[in-house]
């Protein structure tokens, strides 16, 4: 939350706050809401604690403004991490989509083309890669 001020001050500069946060998920949660240049980028989270991935992604999909500004990507140093890194994603991804199916927040046909984008469409519309 030490870092507002800076995000006040520079209100045509996008900061993408890489891991999530983590440990401070909600923090980021916080600043994505109150701010509409900060994106939460959860590379790394899934493999830093699949469970707060999980936790992290419920919360960025009600809290922040668009889910087009939630971002991931690898950060690995070898070919098996960046592996790992992604089926890390895919069970965070499929985990936060199907309980949200599960409980009515969200109809299937929306929970397909919002994974599509957490994979790659919303990094690919941030980043233009």
């Amino acid at each position: 939350m030490a870092f507002a001020p800076t995000i006040r001050r520079h209100p045509k500069t996008r900061f993408a706050l890489l891991h999530a946060g983590f440990p401070w998920t909600r923090e980021v949660a916080g600043l994505a809401r109150s701010f509409a240049n900060v994106l939460p980028d959860m590379t790394w989270a899934p493999l830093i604690s699949t469970h707060a991935a999980i936790d992290a992604l419920n919360v960025f999909l009600d809290a922040t403004r668009s889910c087009e500004w939630i971002a991931w990507g690898g950060d690995a140093w070898t070919a098996e991490e960046s592996c790992a890194a992604l089926l890390a994603w895919k069970h965070v991804v499929a985990s936060a989509l199907a309980h949200r199916v599960d409980c009515g927040l969200m109809e299937p046909g929306r929970a397909f083309a919002l994974a599509e984008n957490l994979m790659h469409g919303n990094a690919r519309a941030i980043y233009g890669i």
